[in-house]
């Protein structure tokens, strides 16, 4: 009952003035844009990217709505929402890099919000390669990249994140994977004004340290923050086939590395499924 009271008096919207004033750089570093309810923040950057791409590319543009109607995650998943319990947004960057040289990219978004959370107190949260967040194996975040080249060779990325702030039972009924939220984990409301200006410092920062330095800068962090370092697991590849292994952390690109029967082998993010040995 504690629980259901403090959710039935909360009330934070989001609001812009209040993300802007939570960032920790010039708001000339930045283009903020608020729905209240949108089909996608993905699919609205994709759309209008041609209008929003600026020639420096270290400007952050991001997209942010109450409510998706659509909200996608990895391989066409539905992301499930309810409006106001949780922080779903898009951030589109543009990297003078070819797609080979960003595949770490949803890796080192995961390590945006690992150090953002840590900066609420928020501890022990792991990540999932290559772009799940978990607090003891159930996911509280996750992160869908999707890269597109321009005509001039250069790319961009509409990097999507959701962050699960409450989840109700009904809502948990409809996740087809155990999951949990911020509110389970601390027992109460965090402001998700504050969450959202320090997580886009974070990944203003980083994402500019990704662009000059490649994955290799980000990656012994990423691996001690892995949930599954040196666990058994099984990859189920986009064949339907499966390998079985031991994770032997990642390679300088972000591709997982796993100890076989047949040697160590690298596999790149696409849409491979990781699971633990005896969840598969």
């Amino acid at each position: 009952m504690h629980k259901i009271k403090k959710y039935l008096i909360h009330n934070n919207k989001l609001s812009y003035d209040e993300i802007l004033r939570s960032c920790s750089f010039s708001n000339h570093d930045i283009q903020l844009i608020v729905f209240d309810k949108i089909d996608s923040t993905n699919n609205w950057i994709l759309t209008n990217s041609p209008q929003l791409i600026s020639s420096n590319n270290r400007i952050l543009i991001a997209v942010v709505a109450e409510y998706q109607s659509s909200g996608r995650g990895r391989q066409g998943r539905t992301w499930f929402c309810e409006t106001g319990n949780c922080l779903t947004f898009s951030v589109l960057r543009h990297f003078k890099k070819k797609p080979s040289l960003l595949s770490g990219l949803s890796l080192v978004i995961g390590l945006a919000i690992i150090r953002t959370l840590k900066a609420f107190s928020i501890i022990n949260i792991q990540l999932k390669w290559p772009n799940d967040i978990l607090y003891e194996k159930k996911k509280l975040a996750g992160i869908l990249t999707e890269i597109r080249v321009k005509p001039d060779g250069t790319t961009f990325a509409a990097i999507g994140i959701g962050v699960n702030f409450y989840l109700s039972d009904p809502l948990k009924q409809l996740i087809n994977q155990e999951a949990t939220d911020l509110f389970e984990i601390t027992g109460y409301h965090l402001d998700r004004n504050q969450v959202l200006g320090k997580l886009l410092t974070e990944l203003k920062n980083m994402l500019d340290d990704f662009e000059t330095y490649g994955f290799l800068y980000f990656r012994n962090e990423w691996i001690k923050s892995h949930a599954y370092e040196g666990c058994e697991v099984t990859l189920k590849l986009p064949t339907g086939a499966t390998i079985d292994g031991a994770v032997d952390g990642i390679d300088d690109s972000g591709a997982l590395k796993l100890i076989t029967n047949s040697g160590i082998r690298t596999f790149n993010i696409g849409d491979i499924s990781l699971r633990l040995k005896a969840e598969s």
